[in-house]
């Protein structure tokens, strides 16, 4: 049989519809995820740079997932999805309103404890030009997707 009467046969055998959704489908079997029901961790603390101390209060709203492959076999991701726009400071010399837009998206190898560290910038409410960075530490424990705990540290940004 030649080439193009095996191609011919093989495209009137395997309708067109089929095919299409046995593609869309094979990437959706892929993964494996396990919702991890969303939290809130209580922002409160100064943290001192050069430029003054800065009183930090607030929620910062944290959803994730646990991301099994099931293709390669690899290790689990935890992915973390991290809002800070609740997070406000007050300048303690000059009484500044600071506020932010942050958000991320982490994934990290999945532990039974981790410590993840993102760069909160923020900036003054009256001058956006006014801009600096902390450190917000997070102590993540996770025992089983229904436990999650977070400890939340703002530390000095050093760059």
């Amino acid at each position: 049989m030649n080439m193009h009467r095996f191609r011919s046969s093989l495209s009137n055998a395997v309708p067109p519809a089929l095919m299409a959704a046995v593609l869309i489908a094979a990437p959706m079997a892929a993964q494996a995820i396990t919702s991890i029901p969303p939290t809130s961790v209580a922002v409160s603390g100064n943290v001192s740079d050069a430029a003054e101390n800065v009183k930090f209060n607030g929620n910062i709203a944290v959803e994730g997932k646990v991301i099994d492959d099931l293709v390669f076999n690899s290790p689990q991701v935890l992915e973390l999805v991290i809002d800070f726009s609740n997070v406000k400071g007050v300048g303690n010399k000059t009484g500044k309103q600071y506020v932010n837009s942050a958000q991320a998206i982490l994934h990290r190898p999945l532990k039974s404890k981790d410590i993840v560290e993102v760069t909160l910038p923020f900036y003054s409410e009256s001058d956006p030009a006014d801009s600096r960075a902390v450190i917000a530490s997070f102590e993540v424990s996770f025992n089983g997707a229904n436990n999650v705990k977070m400890k939340l540290d703002l530390k000095p940004a050093k760059f």
